[in-house]
């Protein structure tokens, strides 16, 4: 019997037959090594091997304490700030700051009024700042330490941290 083509039925049919056993035993090969796997010892020895390596030992060693976590009623995310920054030879329009800031401490439903003395506080540390400093890579971190100084300064509380989760010199 021959098909459309020629071929003698049962000739030249190893097409299917190759694309039924090639994948078995690729699934037959990831079988058998993943049972090599967790009869050793599996997850559990990855675990062990990640907590004894020289990598792991150099970052809990350099990793600092463990933060406790805060009490979500003391974060305060406050609304954007723009803050005009002029040079001083310059008698144009200054360059303009935009950021948004998260004070760790600070209940806004204990003492109300401590918002605006705050908002007021932050928006004069930017002022101290300066704007080279503002400008340079150490600028988020310059405002950041300033609005914390001011803060606990002016409003005479304890806060647990000052992050600015936006930061734009426009």
């Amino acid at each position: 019997m021959n098909d459309e083509n020629g071929a003698v039925a049962g000739e030249g049919s190893k097409g299917p037959s190759v694309l039924i056993v090639a994948p078995a035993a690729v699934l037959g090969t990831l079988a058998v090594v993943a049972g090599g796997f967790f009869a050793m010892g599996g997850p559990e020895l990855l675990q062990a091997n990640a907590a004894t390596s020289p990598e792991t030992e150099e970052m809990t060693e350099a990793s600092p304490e463990k933060i406790e976590p805060l009490d979500p009623k003391k974060v305060l995310e406050m609304e954007p700030f723009v803050v005009s920054l002029r040079d001083e030879d310059s008698s144009t329009r200054g360059t303009r700051l935009r950021f948004v800031v998260v004070i760790e401490g600070i209940d806004p439903k204990e003492d109300p009024a401590s918002v605006f003395r705050l908002r007021s506080e932050i928006l004069l540390a930017a002022h101290d700042v300066g704007l080279e400093t503002l400008r340079s890579p150490e600028g988020i971190e310059a405002l950041g330490q300033a609005i914390m100084m001011r803060a606990e300064e002016n409003l005479h509380k304890t806060l647990y941290g000052v992050l600015i989760t936006d930061y734009i010199l426009l």
